[in-house]
């Protein structure tokens, strides 16, 4: 990111480079259920494992953190104003879900953005489905 610059009387004030990073590119849950339909249920409500951002630089008030989806599907914030976070949708059975949500840093008058794919996943058989390799 590149520092705000400020015009002031006496001259021009600069705003350290603020920076953030993701603790891992993306997240993501999996469901998974063989058997009979009656067995599995037809939908699940999946959480995904938590992103943690983490803020360095920049000066004056803060961080402070805000998530919002940029385009997908629609996941549940866990903490939406907090640097970490986690996901959760109901997904129904042989589906999935995907968004981008974005996580913008704020500290003082600098701000950094870090999206974040999220990803949903239901995968069923039922017992009458043919293998899916070859078998042994």
């Amino acid at each position: 990111m590149t520092a705000a610059v400020f015009a002031m009387a006496g001259g021009s004030v600069v705003v350290a480079p603020l920076s953030a990073a993701p603790d891992k590119v993306g997240v993501s849950a999996y469901y998974e259920c063989y058997g009979t339909t009656g067995s599995c249920i037809a939908a699940t409500n999946m959480t995904t494992d938590t992103v943690t951002i983490a803020a360095t630089g920049g000066s004056g008030a803060g961080p402070t953190y805000s998530w919002a989806k940029l385009a997908g599907d629609t996941f549940t914030i866990t903490a939406s104003t907090s640097a970490a976070t986690a996901f959760s949708a109901s997904v129904n059975r042989n589906s999935s879900k995907s968004a981008t949500y974005r996580c913008t840093v704020t500290r003082g008058a600098a701000t950094y953005d870090v999206d974040v794919p999220v990803y949903a996943q239901y995968i069923y058989a039922s017992d009458t489905d043919p293998p899916i390799g070859p078998e042994p």
